[in-house]
This record gives structure tokens, C-alpha cells and sequence, in this order.
């Protein structure tokens, strides 16, 4: 009971601390923006297949890589950081 209730304390400090507060959202952030940039990546390699191999002649536009990247964005950064700031501010038990 005792080793439980230190962690809980150390838990309840941890959330004190001013960086906590600051990076609590960054990881979901760093994320959103690797994962739309593989996104962009990867229809651009997929877009150019298909030109090269005489499948359908494509082209990528940059409205359409803004558009990806904006969309991407969004999703992530709504799905992620609110959740996880939620999360932060719940007490652990509740949690």
C-alpha cells in the first residue's frame, strides 16, 4: 500500500513540472507530421509508378500536397493532442 501511494505522489509531482506541461501535446504533433509526409511521399512514388508504367497519367500538384499535408494535420492534432491533454489533467487513479 505504501510503495503505491509513492507512486501516486510521484506521478501528482511529475505533473507539477512546467516542461510536462509544455511537451505533453508534442509527440502527437511530431507525429501528425511524419505521418503526412510519408502520406505525401509515398502518393507522389505511387502517382509516378502509374505515369511510368503507362497505367494512367497522373500528376501531383502542390494544392494537392498542401491539401494532403493540411488534412493530415488536422486529423492528427484533433485525435491526438486534445486526447492526450485530457488524459493529462485526470488523476491517476481515475485514470
Amino acid at each position: 500500500m505504501d510503495n503505491s501511494l509513492n507512486i501516486i505522489k510521484e506521478v501528482e509531482n511529475y505533473k507539477t513540472l512546467d516542461w510536462y506541461k509544455t511537451y505533453r501535446g508534442q509527440a502527437a504533433i511530431i507525429l501528425t507530421f511524419i505521418g503526412g509526409f510519408i502520406g505525401i511521399l509515398l502518393g507522389a512514388l505511387i502517382a509516378f509508378i502509374m505515369s511510368y508504367f503507362d497505367i494512367i497519367q497522373t500528376s501531383v500538384s502542390i494544392f494537392s500536397v498542401f491539401l494532403a499535408f493540411g488534412v493530415s494535420a488536422i486529423i492528427g492534432i484533433v485525435f491526438g493532442y486534445y486526447p492526450a491533454r485530457r488524459a493529462a489533467k485526470l488523476n491517476p487513479i481515475d485514470a
